[in-house]
């Protein structure tokens, strides 16, 4: 790992609201963002809800976030590994050109317990509740230990947890400057609903900034795409941003959670979002 930042200042938060299995919160705060307003919510996925203490660990650690920010913080960006297996010479080449242009500045990181959906005798009345939660327990709570990080933030979610994150952004709208899915687990029959959602969303707020994230190799590949679509159909402004490589944390570490990163850095810090593209 590069040695010119150190790794992010990470603690729990407690709060109480929506179950005693999800008070905890863990919280990522980079060096050098001290009094920034920007946040930004990240959902991990299903793998990582069995056990509190993983669902904490899941984006700081098993999907790279720690890393990751301070890798961004020391250009040039160097992946983790031997070797590059999901990066093309000149998608890192782009990458790092955007970084010399514009700098990464990063974002206080927000890491709450997903829940499974599956496991819900009643799915609205969960989205209801854990939307309510985060927006109104877990971000008030961030704002107190960290004054005005709250005026902009964002919100992704991984595989399940993108599908998660699309429902409490049809609750809550309004709490959010930038949104997306990676890898998201949307399912085809949501599709209509969500972009519907988005195009009001844009209507609303043209600022508003969209993201869906995938891989050749994402079993959802087709659905981000099938959204893709429908939202190019309706005129909403998105990212769609297929690179290669398959679903799985070490594609999350090398390249997936970096350029979620980056991207949500950009619009967050209310700059016009590079073209990803496919390498």
């Amino acid at each position: 790992m590069p040695s010119c930042e150190p790794p992010a200042e990470i603690w729990d938060l407690d709060v109480p609201g929506f179950g005693e299995g999800f008070r905890k919160v863990r919280v990522l705060r980079p060096s050098g963002v001290e009094g920034c307003a920007r946040t930004l919510v990240l959902l991990h996925g299903l793998g990582e809800t069995h056990q509190p203490a993983q669902a904490l660990r899941a984006w700081p650690t098993l999907y790279g976030a720690s890393e990751a920010d301070v890798r961004l913080r020391c250009p040039p960006f160097v992946p983790p590994g031997a070797k590059p297996r999901f990066w093309t010479n000149e998608s890192l080449a782009r990458f790092n050109e955007g970084l010399a242009q514009r700098p990464y500045q990063g974002a206080i990181l927000v890491c709450p317990r997903t829940p499974n959906p599956s496991l819900a005798s009643n799915r609205d009345k969960l989205f209801d509740a854990y939307s309510e939660w985060l927006c109104e327990a877990v971000l008030p709570a961030v704002e107190a230990q960290s004054p005005g990080a709250t005026k902009y933030v964002g919100l992704d979610g991984c595989s399940m947890g993108g599908y998660v994150a699309m429902e409490v952004l049809v609750r809550r709208a309004a709490t959010f400057a930038t949104a997306g899915c990676i890898q998201g687990a949307l399912g085809q029959h949501r599709v209509v609903r969500y972009a519907a959602l988005l195009a009001a969303l844009h209507e609303a707020n043209p600022k508003f900034q969209f993201r869906i994230a995938t891989s050749l190799g994402d079993p959802y590949l087709d659905v981000g795409k099938v959204l893709s679509k429908r939202l190019t159909d309706l005129g909403v402004a998105h990212e769609l941003d297929v690179v290669p490589g398959p679903h799985n944390q070490p594609w999350l570490c090398e390249i997936g959670t970096p350029r979620l990163l980056r991207w949500h850095d950009e619009t967050l810090a209310g700059r016009a979002p590079t073209k990803a593209g496919t390498p």
